[in-house]
Order: C-alpha cells, then sequence, then structure tokens
C-alpha cells in the first residue's frame, strides 16, 4: 500500500536546483500538458490535493507547481511560494498492509 504526503524542502536550495534543471532540460511546467500529464499520471501525483494543502498551510495564494526530472532528492514534483519562501515535495512511500 502507498500513502501520499508533502515533504518540506529547503527553499533556497530548491531554487539553486530548480535554475539547475531549467538550464539542463530537465524542469517540466503545467504548460507542457504532455509531458506534465505523462509524469503526473506515471508517478501517482495527487497534484490537486497536494496544492490544496500547501495553500492551507502557507497560506499563500502564489503557490507554483513544477516537476524536476533527475536523480535522488531533487526529482519529483515540487509546489513553492515565492511569497511564503516555501517548497514542499510531493513523496509516495510504500507502508506495511
Amino acid at each position: 500500500m502507498k500513502r501520499s504526503r508533502l515533504v518540506e524542502m529547503d527553499y533556497f536550495e530548491f531554487k539553486r536546483q530548480l535554475k539547475t534543471a531549467a538550464d539542463a532540460g530537465r524542469r517540466i511546467e503545467k504548460t507542457d500538458k504532455e509531458k506534465w500529464s505523462a509524469y503526473i499520471r506515471q508517478h501517482g501525483i495527487m497534484e490537486a490535493g497536494s496544492e490544496a494543502i500547501a495553500r492551507s498551510q502557507t497560506g499563500a495564494t502564489d503557490i507554483t507547481s513544477v516537476v524536476l526530472e533527475g536523480d535522488g532528492a531533487w526529482d519529483g514534483f515540487f509546489i513553492y511560494s515565492k511569497d511564503a519562501v516555501t517548497c514542499y515535495k510531493f513523496v509516495l512511500e510504500e507502508v506495511g498492509t
């Protein structure tokens, strides 16, 4: 069984990783509908629910979602707010049955 959660990430490191991913062509924006939909579907991301939780936790209205493709901790679906200086990563993990 899998459980999803949002993990708070270091905002300033996220901004560095965001730039690195963009420079390397590993950043997927919602405007790239085909790649975005494929990634969201393939990784079982609960996009709307995650965004709602991020809004409620930060009180921010400027929530932005982005996907960074790559390896390690900085691969995945992220939600961030410039105003709230906050970043969350969507994590899907196995839990015992």
